[in-house]
């Protein structure tokens, strides 16, 4: 809400942003910094930020978490909620008795406690990132998160310890994979997973869904999406380039299932596109593979892309 009629430039709004962004933050505390450097500059009669961040999971589901901060007339309820309903929110607003939302989630404490003890050298070597990029690992805030980070790092890379391969013949013992009840029926088994892997190029995670379509054969097998998760699991759990991890899982999947036909489409979001670079948000890239009778069969391809895309 402006005040003698001073505004801020879009271009400075954005500068600020940038700022206080690029450096090791929580939602909460990016949130109430733009609101001190808004007020600041131009000294309304009120301020509002309000935050809407993905925070990534070990599955690959971006949650959507908003985080707000109001000072001067925004402190009147009525005046805040007329604001909030200019926006499009994903998410749910929190009262301001609801304490802020973790990044974590109970998933990656149950990640990390399976994890083994944090290698020394490795959470070393991670301290002296911090103090090379002028911070200060031993400050509120910090105190751990080194070691936090190993972890994560040890988990989301758990796929060069799982071999794929393994990986099948344990869901056939299991029973995840079975053979289909009627030979040669032609209906499509379709599947959609969810996934979080890491560039190899830049080292920065992306994520998104995996789609899979497969028309089982006259001896064919179904498999489980426990089976196909946990085959998923051991691809992406690795530094990967999208298109090879499309191609890992459709040879997988043709491969265990026996089908005559197999697609796979894969979309994902790229924080290498978001964080640096181009910088371009609520962008997506698709890729796709197939196998068996669809790779050549352009109508046949089409017609289980169309199933999978609606």
């Amino acid at each position: 809400m402006p005040s003698q009629g001073v505004v801020l430039g879009l271009s400075k709004v954005a500068r600020l942003v940038t700022m206080f962004a690029r450096r090791l933050q929580t939602q909460e505390r990016f949130t109430q910094e733009l609101l001190a450097a808004f007020e600041a500059e131009v000294l309304p009669q009120g301020c509002s930020v309000v935050v809407e961040a993905q925070q990534l999971e070990y599955g690959g589901r971006a949650d959507v978490v908003i985080s707000t901060a109001r000072g001067g007339c925004f402190l009147q309820d009525h005046v805040m909620q007329e604001f909030l309903a200019l926006l499009r929110l994903s998410g749910q607003v929190p009262s301001q008795s609801t304490p802020p939302a973790t990044t974590s989630g109970l998933q990656e404490c149950m990640e990390e406690a399976h994890c083994a003890p944090v290698p020394h050298v490795l959470e070393d070597a991670v301290l002296s990132i911090l103090r090379e990029i002028g911070e200060d690992p031993n400050r509120e805030g910090l105190q751990g998160s080194a070691g936090r980070y190993v972890k994560f790092l040890l988990a989301s890379t758990a796929g060069y310890r799982q071999l794929p391969q393994a990986g099948i013949q344990a869901a056939c013992q299991a029973g995840d994979v079975y053979p289909v009840e009627s030979p040669g029926m032609s209906a499509p088994e379709e599947l959609h997973l969810h996934f979080m892997s890491h560039c190899e190029h830049h080292m920065l995670p992306f994520h998104g869904a995996l789609h899979v379509a497969y028309v089982p054969g006259q001896s064919g097998q179904r498999v489980s999406p426990e089976a196909l998760q946990s085959l998923l699991r051991a691809y992406s759990r690795r530094l990967q380039i999208q298109e090879r991890l499309t191609q890992q899982v459709a040879d997988a999947v043709h491969r265990m299932t026996g089908a005559t036909s197999t697609l796979v489409v894969c979309e994902a979001s790229h924080m290498c596109m978001v964080a640096r670079g181009v910088e371009k948000h609520a962008s997506s890239t698709v890729t796709m593979g197939a196998r068996g009778a669809c790779q050549h069969d352009a109508a046949l391809r089409s017609s289980l892309l169309q199933q999978l895309t609606q």
